[in-house]
């Protein structure tokens, strides 16, 4: 079964082709990569509070088209400096309209996540509808940035870890929307708490 050129396969297929095992990570960009997810992170959390303060729901909407921006450009950049992280043996490209898409969706998923959240009192629905954007604007942006790769190697995702994948995006999504609503107060020790939460 296929989609956007990638392929899903419970073993590879058997053919003459042979499958790529010396592929490695550069630590040094992974290392960046963690960094640029944790700066967004804080910088995101650092919006609640600006959010939950503003008066005027004008001015707060400006604040969740701010926090969507770093949001999804950190999500963005971090999936795609992980990516150039990845060496492998062959030569790797990627395409430029199919990179730029997936800052799209993940921008529209992350401006969609964060608006429920401007709410002053924040109810289940606003939590379940936030989560369900981010988590499907992870997923989407994951499967079209991978599908910007172009190399002479046929790229398969085994159904497991694919769906594992997505429920790890559930997970984090879930833990990070009540962050948020914890980090719109403000004093020194949620302050403090920002950047290892930015982590998540």
């Amino acid at each position: 079964m296929g989609w956007l050129g990638l392929r899903f396969a419970a073993e590879p297929p058997a053919g003459d082709g042979f499958l790529l095992l010396t592929c490695t990570h550069n630590t040094g960009l992974i290392l960046v990569a963690y960094l640029v997810a944790s700066g967004a992170g804080y910088c995101v959390f650092n919006m609640a509070e600006r959010i939950a303060g503003s008066r005027q729901r004008e001015t707060r909407w400006r604040w969740c088209w701010l926090s969507a921006c770093c949001l999804g450009g950190g999500v963005w950049a971090m999936h795609y400096i992980a990516m150039l992280a990845f060496e492998a043996p062959i030569k790797i490209n990627y395409d430029v309209p199919t990179t730029a898409l997936p800052l799209l969706v993940i921008l529209a998923a992350s401006l969609l996540g964060m608006l429920p959240l401007a709410t002053p009192r924040l109810r289940f629905h606003h939590y379940a509808s936030s989560t369900l954007a981010i988590v499907l604007g992870l997923a989407a942006m994951h499967d079209l940035g991978v599908a910007a790769m172009r190399s002479e190697a046929t790229i398969y995702y085994e159904p497991t870890h694919f769906l594992l994948s997505v429920a790890i995006a559930l997970g984090s999504s879930l833990a990070t929307v009540p962050l948020f609503t914890f980090f719109r107060r403000h004093d020194a020790a949620r302050t403090l708490l920002k950047l290892p939460a930015g982590s998540t």
